[in-house]
């Protein structure tokens, strides 16, 4: 494999800054980088791509009781990696998504439906002859995974829809623009599939390939923030990521944002950790007790048993005594000692 005869030093671009930085340079949008990184995923050429704002504030319903009555409202706001409308060459638009999950948090899943969820409600305003329309587009969603599923061998993974008529048992080719608009596309990448192993012979990667190997996790130089780009720069597109890279690298704003990231991470793991260990403390102790209340239970019912008996023996001996008193038959010494 051969070399690039001086080591280029990149920023790591699984950091939402970096990332962020690369899909739209702080001097505006960069619509070359974006549409070649999204359109080598989805594999489709993309002829247009306009970048969304980041931020989005929504209204959650809630019941926090206050002094002055309940409160039904908070604005909330949440923050996406990336969000962009595309435009196909066939002339079909999307809104695409794309997620930076570093760590396999439960939380993240719990937030990134929320996202979905705030996207569907979303409206698109695209050009069509000049005319501006507003329009519900079909949604595609990136992952871009910083830990392995180990079900899932591959580096990329697609998950898409397929239209089956269950009467005929048979799949159908036409497509809804109702139901595309109901169902998302998924792409799935894992970053630590995406090793040297990976390029042992570049001349045969494929283009997909070849982009990826901006997001290895090796030949780091400081920490995890930036690293070595080792491979033959051959396609203009990666060329204008690689350097795009390199000036992310060399800014110092942008390193501090790394290092906030990665230990806003950290803590945020810390926490759930802890949050894990003790919910599981709970439930161990909450089991503990259900064991004991069992225990008692099932004793408090012996002894009422036991008590029941005692009670049905004391009076079958109060009705002998009745009737040998009745009979005129002297009550025996030892029947006149039980109680």
């Amino acid at each position: 494999m051969t070399k690039n005869k001086t080591d280029i030093i990149i920023a790591n671009p699984i950091y939402d800054a970096v990332f962020k930085n690369l899909m739209a340079t702080s001097k505006g949008t960069n619509k070359d980088i974006a549409g070649y990184f999204v359109g080598t995923i989805l594999g489709e050429e993309i002829t247009d791509i306009d970048l969304l704002p980041q931020e989005y504030t929504y209204n959650k319903k809630t019941k926090q009781k206050i002094k002055t009555g309940y409160k039904t409202n908070t604005i909330k706001t949440i923050r996406l990696d990336f969000v962009a409308t595309i435009r196909t060459k066939s002339g079909e638009y999307k809104r695409v998504l794309i997620e930076i999950q570093k760590t396999h948090n439960p939380t993240d899943l719990l937030r990134f439906r929320t996202y979905l969820g705030e996207q569907y409600k979303q409206l698109d305003t695209i050009t069509v002859k000049d005319n501006k329309i507003d329009k519900t587009l079909p949604i595609v969603v990136i992952y871009m995974l910083g830990f392995s599923l180990p079900e899932i061998e591959t580096i990329v993974l697609k998950v898409n829809r397929t239209y089956v008529d269950m009467i005929n048992r048979k799949e159908i080719k036409n497509r809804s623009p109702f139901i595309e608009c109901l169902t998302h596309d998924g792409f799935f990448i894992q970053i630590p599939r995406i090793d040297k192993d990976t390029y042992n012979d570049w001349k045969k990667c494929s283009k997909l390939k070849k982009m990826l190997s901006l997001f290895e996790q090796n030949y780091f130089v400081d920490e995890n923030f930036l690293k070595k780009y080792p491979y033959p720069i051959t396609d203009k597109n990666i060329k204008k990521m690689v350097e795009t890279l390199e000036y992310i690298a060399a800014d110092p704003k942008v390193r501090r944002e790394m290092q906030e990231e990665y230990w806003a991470a950290l803590n945020e793991t810390l926490w759930e950790k802890q949050v894990e260990e003790q919910s599981n403390k709970i439930a161990t102790q909450g089991k503990t007790i259900v064991t004991q209340g069992k225990t008692i239970a099932s004793l408090t019912k012996d002894n009422a048993s036991q008590s029941n008996t005692i009670a049905n023996q004391s009076s079958a001996i109060a009705e002998l005594r009745q009737l040998l008193k009745q009979a005129g038959i002297a009550i025996p010494s030892n029947l006149n000692k039980i109680e």
